[in-house]
């Protein structure tokens, strides 16, 4: 599972919240054209999207994913005549199923642990428990 930020905010102060509204727009078709068939993605807050895929089975490949979304994200967008560019940070969680006992929450809490992370860093994947990981 990744969770990502992307920063509306800006957008929305500087040019109005129809243009922020149609980047959202832009931005769902660009994660759903970076993502497979079997991938899943969810907006899930105001400038949050979920990616839920079962294609990704190692911290390698989930990172490989992260990377591609940020570079689809990072392209220019021309909205209402206006060039906007924005930056995204990444947080991935990894889900092993055992048994089938998931804890939702949790996988979503340390998802967004992980995306924090990425924040501080900023326009980067960050999996959480991963060698490099240190909460933010």
């Amino acid at each position: 599972m990744k969770n990502l930020n992307i920063e509306f905010k800006q957008v929305n102060d500087r040019y109005g919240h129809k243009v922020g509204d149609a980047l959202l727009v832009e931005v769902a078709a660009r994660l759903s054209a970076a993502l497979r068939a079997s991938d899943s993605v969810f907006r899930w807050g105001g400038d949050e999207f979920v990616v839920l895929s079962e294609s990704t089975t190692d911290m390698r490949s989930a990172v490989i994913l992260g990377k591609k979304i940020l570079s689809a994200i990072q392209t220019e967008f021309w909205i209402d005549g206006n060039r906007i560019m924005i930056g995204s940070s990444i947080g991935v969680r990894q889900i092993v199923n055992h048994l089938g006992e998931l804890d939702v929450d949790q996988i979503l809490a340390d998802a967004d642990t992980a995306m924090y992370a990425a924040k501080v860093r900023k326009n980067t994947v960050i999996v959480y428990g991963a060698a490099d990981f240190s909460p933010a």
